[in-house]
């Protein structure tokens, strides 16, 4: 019986220096096994794969005649064409419906993160979507001219799966987290017992889940091959769409979609955390008002002229918010499952047993950056062996 609550996710174990072995190529599937574990040797095979030997060859002969002193601009042009290649994934985004390539943290971006953890909530928000600017190449749309302009061009919604995407293209095929176990033993006792756990990042995102409307949706943005297709196949993301509806009290029309990254983070996060501040006087939940502003990109109010006042400001759509009935709200709320459940996808490590208590369980992943952080922690860890020849 499997039990979700029973576990929780801890900081990876720092792994211990490697031997003189070489680097041995994972093959693990138990795919078919009734009982997933791992042995110890299993989880020694991860750790030494991140081990790397290196020869110190002793007065390298280099012709001076091939060596130049470097200026500014061959430097940038040498880094424009240095990127990390190994991982490098290609996938749809599938809210914004554009291809883009997907690259691996830097070492020095592994650092930053890491202090990123603990920052305040709005510069860690920040610090995510640049790291997602920073790792999406080639985007199928035409590329960005800057960090704005990728911000205005990608939903909101598809954050965690660019992070998970990052996550793939920065980690090994598999990868090494610690679990914290508090099942029940058969005396009743709790398990307490912390084990190595051996997954693959490729495996965690949930596709049973995905709704079958979006799937066919990131299948058109695959396939989409002219210019024209691609261009067209984007304007038709909830990011650029404008749906109307009017809702039946207040009368007033409601354009809605998805918002971008770019409003979120200028517009939505900072009245969320006004919200929160202010959550004993609001007339309604700040969670809901919160979520609302996501979806909804503008009121369209009836003046007595007979034209209407289109209001978009984040200030003056939560006075909106806060002035609707019931029967308004319960509009709003359609719309909001409309808008955002079929682009909430499913992150999890599945089947995970304890070695001691033998509970099963999936712990679900509620934000990628932590998988992201650990990942690139562990490897940090990369164990470099200098040999003289």
């Amino acid at each position: 019986e499997e039990d979700v609550s029973e576990k929780k996710i801890v900081e990876e174990v720092i792994p211990t220096p490697a031997d003189d072995t070489p680097p041995v190529q994972i093959l693990i599937d138990k795919t078919k096994a009734n009982t997933v574990s791992f042995t110890k040797e299993e989880v020694e095979k991860v750790r030494k794969a991140r081990t790397f030997e290196l020869n110190i060859v002793e007065h390298a002969e280099i012709p001076y005649s091939q060596i130049e002193d470097a200026d500014e601009n061959a430097v940038d042009t040498v880094l424009s064409q240095y990127i990390r290649k190994a991982n490098d994934i290609v996938g749809v985004l599938p809210a914004s419906k554009y291809r883009a390539t997907f690259t691996g943290l830097s070492y020095t971006e592994i650092i930053d993160l890491s202090y990123s953890q603990e920052l305040n909530t709005a510069d860690s928000e920040k610090k995510k979507w640049s790291i997602a600017f920073q790792h999406i190449k080639n985007p199928s749309i035409g590329a960005f001219t800057d960090f704005e302009d990728f911000m205005k061009k990608t939903s909101y919604m598809d954050l965690e799966f660019i992070l998970w995407k990052i996550l793939c293209a920065t980690s090994m095929d598999k990868e090494l987290i610690t679990i914290d176990c508090h099942g029940k033993l058969e005396s009743g006792a709790e398990c307490n017992r912390s084990y190595e756990w051996i997954y693959s990042p490729n495996d965690l995102l949930d596709s049973s889940t995905i709704n079958p409307a979006v799937l066919e949706e990131m299948k058109k943005t695959a396939e989409a091959s002219s210019m024209e297709d691609i261009q067209n196949n984007y304007k038709e993301s909830m990011l650029n769409t404008n749906n109307v509806i009017e809702l039946p009290t207040s009368k007033f029309k409601v354009l809605f979609g998805h918002i971008s990254a770019y409003d979120y983070i200028n517009e939505v996060f900072p009245e969320l955390i006004k919200l929160r501040e202010e959550e004993e006087s609001a007339t309604t939940s700040p969670a809901i008002t919160y979520s609302a502003l996501t979806v909804i990109k503008a009121f369209l109010i009836p003046k007595n002229d007979g034209k209407l006042l289109r209001v978009k400001d984040s200030k003056n759509l939560i006075r909106i918010l806060n002035s609707l009935d019931e029967i308004d709200w319960q509009t709003i709320g359609e719309i909001m499952k409309i808008m955002t459940e079929p682009y909430k996808f499913n992150f999890a490590l599945k089947n995970i047993v304890c070695p001691q208590c033998h509970t099963k369980s999936d712990i679900t992943i509620d934000g990628m950056d932590r998988m992201l952080f650990l990942a690139a922690r562990s490897l940090s860890q990369t164990t470099v062996i200098l040999k003289r020849n």
